[in-house]
């Protein structure tokens, strides 16, 4: 990795392998700080709810750490594994914050750095066109890319999108979806009734940690907290079925 577009000492590495190190078989996180007297690593506790295989930063030392100084990169770490790359995830949070992110692999023994200026991921800050670049077309690309599932061609010469949107648990199930019950996983999508008349009008994909990819109405693609209010409008989760 180079150092140089941080201006990390060995030590501050020696930090996040040490972190890392302490914190297995889990994932590691934690933020690095510009501060008048230097870069501090500062440690964050993970507060995902699969530490082994994702991070989430304690939204408390994020506060703590805005008091010490600016923030300049996230860092985290993968345990006994062989991969050694950024996940979409990883990617998705990097651009969405504007800030580079650090992966230290401790079974390899090797840092990576993500820089979020790389567009390294085409999912994010995209602005709304109809039936160009909305929350379908959103759903269709990630599912090519991350799946290799196309979606059915017809579904592109339909206007359902935004002249028939009772149609859409209809539309999404013949393109192989059905609707689940139980625990989300990375890639399900939830339909989503923003105006509580009983059917979707809204498409978003799970990300894991409680976060959401999703391509607003007039507005940007994005990512955001699965909070209460879009908990509160779920009309649905759907899985594809080659996903069971």
């Amino acid at each position: 990795m180079d150092d140089n577009i941080l201006n990390l000492t060995n030590r501050d590495f020696l930090k996040i392998k040490n972190h890392a190190i302490e914190e297995l078989p889990n994932e590691c996180c934690g933020l690095l700080i510009d501060t008048s007297s230097g870069i501090d690593v500062s440690r964050s506790n993970n507060v995902s709810d699969n530490k082994l295989s994702n991070f989430s930063i304690d939204i408390k030392d994020y506060f703590r750490a805005i008091q010490k100084g600016k923030i300049i990169a996230f860092y985290h770490s993968h345990g006994e594994s062989d991969i050694n790359e950024f996940s979409l995830l990883d990617k998705i949070n990097s651009i969405n914050h504007k800030l580079p992110m650090i992966l230290y692999n401790t079974k390899l023994n090797e840092f990576k750095l993500f820089n979020s200026n790389d567009l390294g991921c085409s999912y994010v800050g995209k602005p709304f066109k109809f039936e160009k670049a909305t929350c379908l077309t959103l759903v269709e690309n990630f599912y090519l890319k991350e799946f290799n599932i196309p979606f059915p061609p017809e579904l592109k010469n339909t206007k359902w999108v935004n002249e028939n949107l009772e149609n859409m648990e209809t539309e999404i199930k013949k393109c192989g979806f059905q609707i689940i019950n139980g625990e989300k996983k990375f890639g399900d999508l939830i339909l989503l009734d923003e105006l509580s008349r009983g059917k979707p009008n809204h498409l978003m994909i799970y990300l894991n940690n409680n976060q959401i990819l999703h391509h607003k109405h007039r507005g940007y693609s994005t990512v955001e907290i699965y909070n209460e209010q879009y908990k509160k409008h779920t009309h649905s989760i759907a899985r594809h079925t080659s996903r069971n």
